[in-house]
């Protein structure tokens, strides 16, 4: 679909969960430049994720957790355009599982997403 769209960029958000409901933040997945299927766009993905990541952590205040770069998703390897998976916080944290149920708190969220997306192409 994201193909197909017409886009520019593919930014897919995700709720994390770990067995720790300890472990908080904010991250961001793209692939690696070994990708054999669209390695060709892991720098312009790492930058996407990073400015995604970084702007949503200054507009909640999330711990931020960085990028992590994985040829495991499907998402991300069929992508013909810059691609990031973002993990807005972790369900398994009962804060951060608050704070994504609150329209406040996704209000913030989707604003640093926005700046991301918006510093990505300024660049």
């Amino acid at each position: 679909m994201a193909n197909e769209s017409g886009a520019s960029v593919f930014v897919r958000i995700h709720g994390n969960s770990l067995d720790n409901s300890s472990v908080t933040g904010v991250l961001s997945m793209c692939q690696t430049s070994g990708n054999p299927y669209n390695g060709e766009l892991h720098n312009s993905s790492y930058a996407l994720s990073k400015l995604v990541t970084d702007s949503i952590c200054a507009a909640t205040g999330a711990r931020n957790r960085g990028v992590q770069e994985t040829d495991a998703i499907s998402d991300i390897n069929w992508c013909e355009i810059p691609v990031s998976v973002v993990e807005m916080g972790f369900l398994s944290n009962p804060e951060e599982d608050k704070n994504l149920a609150d329209e406040a708190y996704q209000d913030k969220l989707a604003q640093g997403i926005a700046n991301g997306i918006d510093a990505y192409f300024g660049r």
